[in-house]
């Protein structure tokens, strides 16, 4: 362990916005607080963000401790060494580092992709050779290549998570089809859901224009889904459904693990977080010894 001082990395940005990804394992770190101390490791790799005048998008500026040193060098060249540290990784623990997922092979090489997706605005694609992994067999076939890479577990806990960083236990949902009718039903995309227990809560962040905004994820499971919160509306059980909850929503109804919930919002095929009931005003827990609206 060394202290970077990365105050001066005379890259051409003044911002404070710093993400440091620890190479040997993909532990990420969002918010560097002491930035004159900065704590790194020997190939670490960390990337300085700033959105200039005129700019909609923030400008990055990649660097790696090399020798104790914080030296700049291209976005290409990071993505080549950490494609290597996975490589390393996967022969060293089987199973996918931190947030890494296996995308597909190209049959040129051939070459696995995967996709390091730490949060919201920091994914990249990397790419592994065949050989750094099966060293042996130079012509093994791409659909035993592929089916290796979808059997190794996956690493959704971060290894320098601290409080308030976000975490990726809930999976997204590829499918809901008795919750996708039920708000195809309401021509409104509304769905109600009544009696669903949260079994898994994630914290999420999503950035735009440099502002930062937090949110949970909730993973519910069972319960029953209905157009609208009527009576005499018609109730389908589904199987498990996530939803996005607001920062002021989990102050305001304190929901934990384990509450039986009901709610009301609207259906979306989010791009990254798939398929989620969102735009939720009010929750109601049916487990506490009072009704909350």
């Amino acid at each position: 362990m060394v202290k970077i001082n990365l105050t001066e990395a005379g890259d051409g940005l003044n911002s404070y916005w710093w993400i440091r990804i620890r190479s040997n394992d993909f532990a990420f770190q969002s918010r560097i607080t002491d930035q004159e101390q900065a704590e790194a490791e020997e190939d670490d790799i960390f990337i300085h963000k700033e959105i200039l005048e005129g700019d909609r998008y923030p400008t990055k500026r990649y660097h790696i401790v090399i020798d104790d040193e914080l030296v700049q060098i291209d976005g290409k060249v990071a993505r080549e060494i950490l494609s290597k540290k996975v490589a390393n990784y996967i022969n060293d623990q089987s199973k996918l580092p931190f947030q890494c997922k296996f995308t597909r092979v190209v049959k040129t090489g051939p070459k696995i992709n995967l996709y390091y997706d730490p949060n919201q605005s920091d994914g990249f694609k990397l790419t592994l050779l065949s050989e750094w992994i099966f060293k042996d067999q130079k012509e093994k076939p791409i659909e035993e290549i592929e089916e290796f890479f979808k059997s190794l577990p996956q690493t959704h806990e971060n290894p320098l998570s601290t409080s308030g960083d976000p975490t990726f236990f809930v999976e997204p949902v590829e499918s809901a089809n008795i919750i996708e009718q039920v708000a195809t039903e309401s021509g409104k995309n509304s769905v109600y859901i009544r009696n669903g227990e949260i079994t898994e809560i994630d914290l999420r962040k999503s950035y735009y224009m440099g502002h930062e905004t937090i949110f949970y994820l909730l993973h519910v499971k069972g319960g029953t889904a209905a157009p609208d919160k009527k009576k005499n509306s018609i109730q389908k059980e589904f199987e498990f459904i996530n939803a996005k909850c607001s920062e002021s929503s989990m102050e305001k109804y304190e929901l934990k693990v384990g509450d039986i919930v009901n709610f009301s919002g609207k259906l979306k095929n989010d791009k990254k977080l798939k398929i989620l009931i969102h735009n939720i005003r009010k929750f109601e827990k049916i487990d506490s010894q009072y009704t909350q609206i």
